[in-house]
């Protein structure tokens, strides 16, 4: 005699009355919502849901072991990270044969080739122990590379928990700050970090705050309020750790704001106020900011703008033009640095008046790869060519220079191929950024 066929749990019927600003109704099923999963009544139909589903699927259960162990066949288990390089150490992941979590580690950068000892900065196989669900949703190392901040999850919602490890002793301080988002971003005094609070029902990120090392999280200052729900708000730093950005960005909007991460003030200032169908992103470079922006341009293109004059629109000078058939996806955020070899606008002037200007420009160029110290050069335009070799060599630079055909005016696809070529020749430093992002 065969077993029954098992019989799926039935919720009950709760009518329940919801008021909107659209008009009232009603949800029957309103009773089953448990934000904090802690209602016995509500685990305890969803264990009966899980035991159902074990009892339907039962015989498919040497299936799924055999897809799994598959699966698993063909990963290379104890894979790591290319390493990158930032303030005198190479930070990268890795993972062992059986382990189930990245562990984060970085080497002590001693030049000439040698290798210094393996620094673990987080084993996320040792912090998952005794939790069912646990992810690092980020880390980041204060400017000095003496104490690390992450984010932990512990219970499958990206609900973080934000916590401190003083990387000189190893210790992790056991005072955590519940429910934020992954995202981090230091001040250069290594003492304050920002990050984002969730709202605890709709677990969007709408507060920013600043927290002082060694002081109560409860005292946290609120350095942005998120008042319109419409908006996703994140933190993060630029590339040049010059700035702290705060970004609000909706389905049709964005603002951004920016801090001088040296201030001891950090006063935060718009860069631009949001308005509906201007989405824009920014990164900061020598004396401006480098604009992604579909202001005017349905495809977006990519713009620079002065900083402090940054919004006055009619101030910003474009880089690359809007081009009705290839969407600018994104640009450079790591790994490529963005230049200009005259800094004004040079399209609309005579033949002689550009030549005269990109020569004029040559030793500010070339000051600026001093401060780069670029692993390779390319130069999207024949015509100032010459310019750049003459730079290069008041830098001191001496190796030869790449040059592809400009990604504008149709030539993205002649434009991507030679720069995969290229990256594909460079030594492997950080991974290939430009396949990272036009992939």
């Amino acid at each position: 005699m065969t077993d029954p066929a098992p019989k799926p749990p039935i919720a009950d019927i709760r009518p329940h009355l919801l008021q909107s600003p659209h008009g009232e109704r009603i949800d029957p099923y309103y009773w089953l919502r448990d934000d904090e999963r802690r209602d016995p009544e509500v685990l305890a139909y969803l264990q009966a849901e899980n035991a159902y589903f074990e009892a339907e699927f039962s015989t498919a259960k040497p299936l799924e072991n055999t897809l799994f162990d598959e699966i698993v066949a063909r990963l290379k288990q104890d894979d790591a990270s290319v390493p990158y390089r930032k303030n005198g150490f190479w930070y990268y992941t890795r993972f062992e044969v059986g382990k189930e979590h990245p562990i984060f580690a970085r080497r002590a950068d001693l030049g000439g080739g040698g290798e210094s000892p393996e620094e673990i900065l987080l084993d996320a196989n040792q912090l998952s122990a005794g939790h069912d669900y646990y992810q690092i949703g980020s880390l980041a190392v204060s400017p000095n590379s003496r104490m690390l901040a992450f984010c932990e999850d512990i219970v499958g919602r990206r609900e973080y928990r934000l916590r401190f490890k003083d990387l000189s002793t190893g210790l992790i301080d056991p005072v955590a700050i519940e429910r934020v988002e992954a995202d981090l971003a230091w001040a250069n005094d290594n003492c304050q970090l920002f990050y984002v609070e969730k709202d605890p029902e709709t677990l969007l990120g709408i507060s920013v705050k600043k927290h002082r090392l060694g002081t109560d999280p409860a005292a946290d200052r609120l350095v942005f309020g998120q008042t319109d729900l419409s908006f996703y708000t994140n933190v993060s730093k630029s590339k040049s750790e010059r700035y702290i950005f705060i970004q609000m960005e909706s389905t049709v909007a964005s603002e951004w704001r920016y801090a001088d991460a040296d201030d001891p003030a950090l006063e935060f200032k718009v860069f631009l106020a949001h308005e509906r169908d201007h989405e824009y992103q920014i990164e900061h470079l020598q004396d401006r900011f480098i604009v992604r922006s579909n202001w005017r341009a349905k495809n977006f293109r990519l713009m620079q703008a002065p900083i402090g004059a940054n919004s006055d629109r009619d101030t910003w000078g474009e880089l690359v033009p809007h081009d009705e058939a290839t969407f600018l996806e994104d640009f450079k955020r790591s790994g490529f640095y963005l230049d200009d070899l005259v800094l004004v606008p040079v399209n609309k002037l005579a033949s002689r008046e550009r030549s005269r200007l990109r020569w004029g420009s040559v030793s500010k160029l070339a000051d600026r790869l001093k401060d780069y110290r670029p692993e390779a050069i390319v130069i999207l335009m024949r015509a100032i060519e010459p310019m750049v070799l003459e730079a290069m060599r008041l830098a001191g630079i001496s190796y030869e220079p790449y040059c592809t055909p400009h990604p504008a005016f149709g030539n993205w696809n002649r434009f991507h191929i030679a720069m995969t070529e290229i990256t594909d020749s460079l030594p492997v430093i950080g991974g290939n950024i430009w396949k990272d992002i036009t992939a």
